[in-house]
């Protein structure tokens, strides 16, 4: 069972937390994700958002969608969205994704 946490750090940054397997039954709470972020985002003018994933076991297309759509709010709105600590698991679905974005932040571990 997958989960996302969303913390603002009050320095202008948003952390996004993923766990475990990040698939169609989270779907719901990726989307509300996305608009808790978009209005942290106006409200506290924050520059950047940082999606750690290194404790996903799993990216499926629910994950990939919330990573496509944090990243075109980001173009809207004029914020970065990084990955931070991408492990192999994910690191392999972004490949097999063609995840064309950038940057990733951090190694596999």
């Amino acid at each position: 069972m997958g989960d996302i946490e969303i913390h603002d750090h009050g320095d202008r940054e948003i952390l996004v937390h993923l766990h475990g397997r990040i698939d169609q039954a989270l779907r719901p709470r990726l989307d509300v994700g996305v608009e808790e972020i978009a209005l942290l985002v106006d409200i506290d003018g924050h520059d950047r958002v940082i999606v750690d994933v290194r404790e996903v076991t799993a990216l499926e297309d629910a994950g990939l969608c919330f990573l496509s759509a944090l990243v075109r709010q980001g173009e809207r709105r004029g914020h970065d969205v990084a990955l931070a600590m991408v492990n192999e698991q994910t690191r392999r679905a972004l490949e097999a994704a063609h995840w064309p974005h950038q940057p990733i932040m951090s190694g596999s571990r």
